[in-house]
């Protein structure tokens, strides 16, 4: 969250925790952000429109503007802020007083550069995915933090590679781990399984996600700064 815009990232998640980049840039203001969320659909594999999901905002700037319009629609807009500590849970939820059915996220970022970074490094280079448009703002960014160890704490933390680098969209990455999680994306099925159970007759017994077209993809916002 900008002081005159926002960062976005639009990624589609599906089984294994895989992903691919859906759309990234910068947008002006919430007005834009709404349109894009509340009117305009992102195609899936059978050229249908399908809305985003979830969408986390960056709450720690704009606060009093994100949570309101997070109240327009309180299941789908999530703000986030994050945790100084290193001892932080992962996820604390919380709701926020004097804007009813808001829930906020506060998060441990460093648990969550750990998640990203594993996905992006791991063998199975299908679990995250970019496409070619990806600009090179976009891929400056995803290399602007490093991991380094602080000898007199023993503690380890992710901090900026250049002094004032932008690292936007790291960040928005990084929170796209944590709606993919929050959103139960581990516990989809593998594409064709849960078909498979229906044809069987078992689908009452068997866990049921939200069917994306049977692809095991959804489009899942994570956060805008």
């Amino acid at each position: 969250m900008q002081k005159d815009h926002l960062y976005f990232v639009v990624r589609a998640w599906g089984y294994g925790e895989r992903s691919a980049l859906v759309e990234h840039g910068i947008i002006g203001n919430f007005d834009e952000l709404g349109a894009r969320l509340f009117h305009r659909g992102y195609p899936d594999h059978h050229g249908s429109a399908t809305q985003p999901h979830y969408c986390g905002l960056d709450a720690r700037y704009r606060t009093d503007e994100v949570l309101a319009f997070c109240q327009q629609d309180p299941a789908r807009l999530i703000p986030i802020t994050g945790s100084a500590s290193q001892k932080a849970a992962p996820v604390i939820q919380s709701p926020v007083r004097g804007y009813p059915g808001v829930i906020r996220q506060a998060v441990a970022p460093n648990y969550w550069k750990d998640v990203l970074h594993h996905l992006i490094h791991a063998d199975d280079e299908t679990l995250w995915l970019i496409h070619s448009q990806a600009t090179e703002d976009y891929i400056r960014q995803m290399a602007s933090e490093h991991k380094i160890h602080d000898p007199k704490s023993g503690a380890w933390s992710w901090e900026l590679v250049s002094k004032g680098g932008a690292n936007h969209y790291w960040d928005c990455e990084y929170l796209q781990c944590v709606m993919a999680r929050l959103a139960g994306v581990p516990m989809l099925p593998e594409p064709g399984v849960q078909q498979a159970a229906i044809e069987r007759g078992q689908s009452e017994s068997e866990p049921r996600v939200r069917d994306e077209g049977r692809s095991g993809w959804g489009s899942s916002y994570n956060r805008w700064r």
